[in-house]
């Protein structure tokens, strides 16, 4: 959808589209994003993003918002941190989890 709108990534708008059009909370999603635009998408429309280190280094992916970081999606934190997030509020989450 992001082509159909008037801005893009970084700008949290196709991500509050994206969650009007599902009828999702952002307080109820979970974003997965490997660059620092769409971190800074994610976050600035209030979803709980998880960066994924696969085209930039951890810190830089931390540095622009994002709550937590795997390697990739193969990454064995990444399911119990998403078993975390189910029990808990997900804008809870530790910080200080690194690979």
């Amino acid at each position: 959808i992001a082509e159909q709108l008037e801005r893009g990534k970084p700008d949290p708008l196709p991500y509050q589209v994206a969650l009007e059009r599902l009828g999702v909370a952002a307080e109820a999603a979970v974003a997965f994003e490997d660059s620092p635009s769409g971190i800074r998408s994610a976050v600035g429309a209030g979803v709980l993003t998880i960066g994924i280190a696969s085209t930039h280094a951890p810190e830089e992916l931390y540095a622009v918002g994002a709550k937590l970081v795997v390697k990739d999606f193969a990454d064995p934190q990444l399911d119990a941190l998403l078993k975390f997030s189910l029990t808990r509020s997900p804008h809870a989450l530790p910080t200080t989890t690194r690979f």
